[in-house]
């Protein structure tokens, strides 16, 4: 797993999204954010996909599952059904 820093909020996830572990594994940072993250994954991420861990000592954690595209890649899937 790696760790993922969302610039706007300078919040840093868990990362658990395979395509961006390799991604990260491959450009041996260990952190990317901005425009050389879209860069380094092939597309600029639109979306983050965070899930909520069981508790822990009584808290949550967030973890990054996926990073997603722009919904207008999600019409054109929907076409081509």
């Amino acid at each position: 797993m790696g760790s993922l820093r969302l610039v706007r909020d300078d919040v840093w996830l868990l990362c658990e999204d395979a395509h961006a572990i390799r991604t990260m594994e491959a450009t041996r940072r260990p952190s990317l954010a901005g425009k050389d993250l879209a860069s380094a994954l092939g597309f600029r991420p639109t979306y983050v996909l965070t899930t909520l861990s069981k508790p822990i000592d009584g808290h949550c954690y967030k973890s990054c599952t996926g990073l997603l595209r722009g919904v207008e890649l999600l019409g054109q899937f929907a076409r081509s059904e």
